[in-house]
């Protein structure tokens, strides 16, 4: 009887140390389920919280740099730094007496050629030259007339002109300096409407699109600026995993310049 007693209490013990272990498992499956849970959702949030923190840059939709394409003396350069021109409004001008008198030079040569052969061509009726004559002087007009076109070109080179209305960025070049070809002289951009350009995750194309409208942050001016998507980029960036996007303000901002940069803020999408 003492033994069986001894047997039975040893039992009850086993069972209740194996009914704590299996409560033990239980809550910490509880304990580590809600940890996952809870850090799931904070990853959600930062992701979601990533929307309001993507940088970007204000460019103009066209910059070019003015260069030199032949070999003069500058005569005149109208607009400085940072002032406006208009489209067709001269920016650099050349002294062109050289490249005037090679011109007149190519055209008094193919007045003389031309008289020539329509001479050779009056005595080839009256059979006093042969046909070889005749071509020879044709040739020799064509190629005086290559060297108007040459001496034109030139001569046009003297003058560049703005081909779109903008500012000036920089110049690089002053008044009375002889410039040699190809020799950088002058920076200009066209502001009219500036572009806002920025790098997002290559998973925000699963909802970006053309159109999408964000606001954007400028630090310069410490202002928002309601904007939208007009472009996407052609190619994700493979290491990055990133997306050139642009966009485009939708309306004026005329207290924006070019270079300024800023904060891009999307709506979390639904």
């Amino acid at each position: 009887m003492i033994q069986e007693s001894i047997d039975m209490k040893r039992d009850t013990l086993q069972r209740g140390s194996r009914r704590g272990l299996f409560g033990l498992w239980f809550a910490l499956i509880a304990l580590f389920s809600t940890a996952f849970a809870q850090e799931g959702v904070v990853q959600e949030e930062d992701d979601v919280s990533q929307l309001g923190n993507i940088r970007g840059l204000v460019k103009p939709k066209s910059e070019a740099r003015l260069s030199s394409e032949i070999l003069a003396r500058i005569t005149a350069l109208p607009f400085k730094q940072g002032q406006r021109f208009r489209e067709g409004d001269v920016l650099i001008r050349f002294d062109c007496s050289r490249y005037q008198a090679e011109l007149a030079f190519a055209e008094a040569e193919l007045s003389a050629r031309s008289k020539t052969h329509e001479n050779n061509r009056e005595l080839s009726r009256l059979k006093a030259i042969g046909k070889l004559e005749i071509e020879i002087s044709k040739a020799e007009v064509d190629k005086a007339a290559a060297e108007v076109r040459a001496a034109g070109v030139n001569a046009s080179r003297c003058v560049i002109m703005a081909p779109y209305p903008g500012r000036v960025v920089e110049r690089k070049a002053h008044e009375h300096e002889t410039v040699a070809p190809e020799q950088e002289l002058m920076t200009i951009l066209d502001d009219r409407d500036l572009e806002i350009e920025i790098i997002v995750p290559s998973k925000w194309l699963t909802w970006l699109k053309v159109g999408t409208p964000f606001t954007f942050h400028v630090d310069e001016t410490d202002r928002d600026y309601r904007a939208k998507v007009s472009e996407l980029g052609a190619r994700v960036d493979p290491v990055s995993q990133t997306l050139r996007v642009d966009g485009v303000f939708e309306t004026a901002a005329p207290d924006v310049l070019a270079g300024m940069s800023g904060t891009a803020r999307f709506s979390a999408p639904q």
